[in-house]
């Protein structure tokens, strides 16, 4: 008799430009790839065009979307409509239909890392409530769900907690990426005794090797500046705006010293929505002084891979996104954290880099400039440092892919 052939669906934020987000799609592609050759692999996703480009597997859209946006006065009705279906349940049984449907023959239902547990920037009738229907579905098909080096928390919004809490509770299994997702997940009355701590599925990724060229503006000593278009939790523009422009004046200033001090500065970001951060910068410094522009670089950058390329010609990186964080260890650059959320702080606590961390909307410059000073003083030592975490890391990754995928072949 032929062997059945497995069927793999994995979910989450992608193709939205997002490059963390798509190094976690891609990281799981490859480990199901290497350890399950024979697999079908299909996305579910926002966006299943731009995956479906990038990644080169089949993909679905994770919600029934209205596409006409042409006219203001349609589409403000067609979102009164939809708050209306809402209420009724209409738009919740269309949804689980179509994913009940999609879901037909699925083996397995992973969600793959990024922070797929928490709110940052979502209400509850986004991705949680995406989560409880297709997770649902995915049970209804027999199939195995999976939380795969997920981040948790926090979730602000009582109604989102409850959304997510159903699925979560009902995985066949789950591993977080640190111990606060892990403790967040308890908090919400879960067993996860069982459950496992594991590293961001991105350092399991077969590395890409870049020239290192530590210093290559004119031999200065150069700074990857990772900026992000920031407007406070709910990352709502108008009701951030203030968090925004005090963020973006903050980095201009220490950009400024950076470069009085006879530093080069490449700025970088972490998702293609941060690209009016670093106009907003260019704009500033321009201003101020416009001889300053000579010494910064700033490459488009519209993937993981090429955010990868362009931290690999710097010695230093100065960050707030938590894959730009990633992205500077895996290439064993010293790394400094001007986060939004605790994530970033554990990560760095794990390769004893968290004495370099502020939280965005708290940043002393004086402390900035400290820090930066001991990160350069020993970024030698530093480098070593975090190349044995890697490796650390990559192994046990490496054990959890083994135990997950080995019984399926």
């Amino acid at each position: 008799m032929a062997k059945v052939k497995l069927k793999i669906a994995l979910f989450g934020i992608f193709g939205v430009g997002n490059f963390g987000n798509e190094a976690s799609l891609s990281a799981m592609i490859q480990q199901v790839r290497q350890r399950l050759p024979n697999a079908d692999i299909f996305c579910i996703c926002p966006e299943p065009l731009n995956v479906a480009i990038e990644h080169e597997i089949e993909a679905k859209e994770i919600g029934f979307k209205f596409r006409n946006r042409r006219n203001i006065l349609i589409m403000r009705c067609i979102r009164i409509i939809r708050r209306i279906s809402d209420l009724f349940g209409l738009l919740l049984l269309f949804n689980a239909i179509r994913a009940f449907q999609i879901l037909r023959n699925v083996n397995l239902f992973i969600v793959p890392g990024t922070g797929a547990l928490d709110d940052f920037g979502a209400g509850p009738w986004t991705l949680p409530f995406d989560l409880l229907i297709w997770c649902t579905a995915a049970r209804l098909r027999k199939a195995k769900v999976y939380f795969c080096n997920v981040g948790a928390g926090p979730i602000e919004n009582l109604l989102s907690r409850w959304f997510i809490k159903i699925p979560v509770r009902k995985a066949y299994y789950r591993s977080f990426r640190d111990n606060i997702s892990k403790d967040f997940v308890r908090s919400l009355g879960i067993d996860v005794n069982e459950d496992h701590v594991v590293p961001d599925l991105v350092f399991s990724l077969t590395e890409t090797r870049f020239e290192q060229k530590y210093g290559s503006k004119k031999n200065k000593i150069t700074v990857s500046v990772g900026v992000m278009a920031y407007y406070g939790w709910d990352n709502q523009r108008e009701k951030g705006l203030v968090v925004y422009e005090t963020y973006i004046n903050k980095i201009t200033i220490f950009i400024i010293w950076l470069l009085k001090n006879d530093y080069a500065v490449h700025l970088v970001i972490g998702e293609t929505t941060d690209q009016q951060a670093v106009d907003d910068i260019l704009s500033r410094i321009a201003q101020i002084a416009k001889s300053y522009l000579k010494d910064i670089v700033s490459n488009p950058v519209t993937s993981f891979n090429g955010l990868l390329k362009e931290m690999s010609t710097t010695d230093v990186v100065v960050a707030t996104r938590y894959h730009n964080i990633v992205c500077a260890l895996m290439l064993e650059k010293p790394v400094i954290s001007l986060g939004y959320a605790k994530k970033n702080e554990v990560l760095l606590k794990g390769v004893k880099l968290d004495k370099y961390c502020q939280h965005i909307e708290r940043i002393d410059i004086e402390t900035l400039k400290l820090n930066f000073y001991e990160v350069v003083q020993h970024r030698e030592i530093l480098s070593k440092r975090i190349l044995k975490s890697n490796k650390r890391f990559r192994k046990i990754l490496e054990d959890q892919f083994f135990k997950m995928f080995s019984s399926m072949n």
